[in-house]
């Protein structure tokens, strides 16, 4: 089996973001809340360590992701489809906001992986 390089430079961190990723991949896009996600108690605290670190950040986490879409699409025709999802809203306009972009095969609609994901925070009045 291939090692994999390390996002982080730290294996704990490194950890953490592949665990997240599988419990992202086995639940799926139903109502994912960092309890539901954790599985426990233990999990839940350990992701928001992971997303506390200072070494953590949208970039290091989504940019080998856009990487590896980018190596599987050179050359095909694709189209890019945005949806926007809201990851906290107090009910005053205050969010944080998800624009997460993945690309898919043009003419069969197959899913090559995600071009993106910015994250933005707004603030209400």
């Amino acid at each position: 089996m291939e090692q994999e390089a390390s996002l982080f430079g730290d294996d704990r961190l490194d950890q953490a973001n592949r665990f997240i990723h599988d419990r992202l991949a086995s639940h799926g896009p139903d109502g994912i809340s960092v309890r539901r996600l954790g599985g426990h108690r233990a999990g839940e605290i350990r992701i928001g360590r992971f997303l506390r670190n200072k070494k953590v950040s949208e970039d290091r986490i989504i940019k080998p992701v856009v990487a590896a879409t980018s190596s599987r699409v050179g050359g095909l025709h694709v189209l890019l489809i945005q949806d926007t999802t809201s990851f906290r809203d107090d009910g005053r306009g205050n969010s944080l906001v998800g624009h997460a972009t993945l690309a898919v095969a043009a003419e069969q609609g197959r899913p090559f992986g995600s071009v993106g994901c910015p994250i933005d925070g707004t603030a209400g009045g």
